[in-house]
């Protein structure tokens, strides 16, 4: 009865090991994308991307004076 118990735990361990790699490339097409690349050498390896997500800050603005904060 201890021998699945171990089977298990040992399977656990082991995927939770292979589970945590970081990826340090990405494939587009038949090359690699590599970190650090510019977005230049993406965008000529990748394509122009699917879809595209932008963030805008609010900024701050003294009322009495008109000048962000």
């Amino acid at each position: 009865m201890n021998t699945p118990i171990s089977l298990f735990a040992f399977l656990f361990f082991a995927l939770a090991i292979t589970g945590s790699s970081h990826a340090e490339s990405l494939r587009c097409g038949g090359q690699l994308a590599h970190i650090g690349e510019t977005k230049a050498d993406i965008l000529e390896k990748c394509g122009d991307p699917m879809v595209t997500d932008s963030y805008c800050e609010p900024i701050a603005v003294n009322q009495s004076q008109g000048i962000p904060v």
